[in-house]
């Protein structure tokens, strides 16, 4: 496949189907978690699985083919679809995360209005009160 073919076809892949993830690191005490983008692909007739973030994604383009203005344009159009969908996935994280703390919150002020009763004891309450509204039906 010529330079130009390829080209066009891995950056149809980079802007549409390549997939994109976010990995999260924490810096250490006191310091904001790191949230790095980085995007998977496979340059058209090779087989090896390449993952780069944003800083190296131009780089590779410029070394593979060249620093023209399609190449540097693409770079750039490439970063920002991975800058938006980190921000996509890091708000469903967050989604995510708030639905958990939610349910943990729901859960907790539950078990507040029963403090002396741990799991068995309420699956044993509710199994005692299904017997009785089926005593119930029955008559």
């Amino acid at each position: 496949m010529k330079k130009v073919q390829e080209f066009q076809t891995l950056m149809t892949e980079l802007l549409t189907t390549a997939p994109v993830t976010v990995s999260s690191y924490g810096s250490g005490v006191k310091k904001p978690e790191r949230h790095v983008a980085a995007i998977h692909f496979v340059v058209p007739g090779q087989k090896t699985r390449r993952t780069v973030d944003t800083k190296q994604i131009g780089k590779f383009l410029v070394q593979r083919y060249g620093g023209d203005q399609s190449v540097t344009t693409g770079a750039l159009q490439v970063i920002d679809r991975m800058l938006t969908e980190k921000q996509r996935l890091l708000a469903e994280r967050k989604a995510v995360r708030d639905e958990l703390h939610a349910r943990f919150a729901y859960e907790e002020s539950l078990r507040q209005q029963f403090p002396d009763y741990d799991d068995i004891r309420f699956m044993e309450e509710i199994l005692s009160l299904r017997h009785q509204l089926a005593d119930l039906a029955r008559t």
